[in-house]
C-alpha cells in the first residue's frame, strides 16, 4: 500500500480551514449569537465538513495511485483523516480565539447570561459544559467526532472513487 500520510493531512487540513472559515463566517454575521437559526445552519454546515475529510483524503489518495480502495481501507484513511481534522481544527481555533477573532469561553457564557439561557435550572451544569467544550473537552470532541465523521466519509468515498485495481 503506498504512503497515505499526504492524502490523510489534505483531508484532514482541508477540511479543517473551510470548518474554521465557516466558525468565522458564523462569528462575523452573527455576533453575540443573535440568530439561533443562523448558528444552527453553521453548525450543521461544519458537521458537513467534518465529513469529507474523510471523503477529500480517499479522493486524493485514489487518484495519486490511480487504484480503488476496498471500504475497510477507505475508512481507515478516512479515520486517520478525520484525526488530523481534529488536531488541526482545535489548534486554529485556539489561535483564533487567542487573537479575538473568534469568542472564548467567557464570551460564550457572557452571551448565554445576556440572553437569560442562564436564568432557570441546569445554569451551572450550562456554563461547566461550555468550559468544558471549549478547554480539553474541545480536543476530545474533535477528535472523536473526526474519527467517526472521517470513517464514513472514508467508506463513502471507497465506494464512489474507484480508479483501478483494487488495491490488496
Amino acid at each position: 500500500m503506498p504512503p497515505r500520510l499526504t492524502s490523510v493531512l489534505i483531508g484532514g487540513m482541508a477540511s479543517a480551514l473551510v470548518a474554521i472559515l465557516l466558525s468565522v463566517a458564523n462569528a462575523l454575521s452573527n455576533p453575540g449569537s443573535q440568530n439561533p437559526g443562523l448558528g444552527i445552519i453553521f453548525g450543521l454546515l461544519g458537521c458537513l465538513t467534518m465529513l469529507t475529510s474523510g471523503l477529500i483524503a480517499v479522493w486524493h489518495y485514489t487518484g495519486e495511485h490511480e487504484l480503488s480502495l476496498t471500504g475497510g481501507q477507505g475508512v481507515g484513511i478516512g479515520a486517520m483523516a478525520g484525526i488530523a481534522y481534529g488536531v488541526v481544527s482545535v489548534v486554529l481555533s485556539r489561535i483564533l480565539i487567542m487573537a479575538n477573532v473568534l469568542p472564548g469561553p467567557e464570551d460564550a457564557i457572557r452571551q448565554m447570561e445576556e440572553s437569560g439561557a442562564l436564568d432557570g435550572p441546569g445554569a451551572d451544569f450550562a456554563v461547566m459544559m461550555v468550559e468544558f467544550t471549549m478547554g480539553w473537552g474541545a480536543i476530545i470532541f474533535a477528535i472523536i467526532f473526526g474519527v467517526i465523521t472521517g470513517l464514513i466519509g472514508g467508506a463513502i468515498g471507497a465506494a464512489i472513487f474507484k480508479r483501478g485495481p483494487e488495491e490488496d
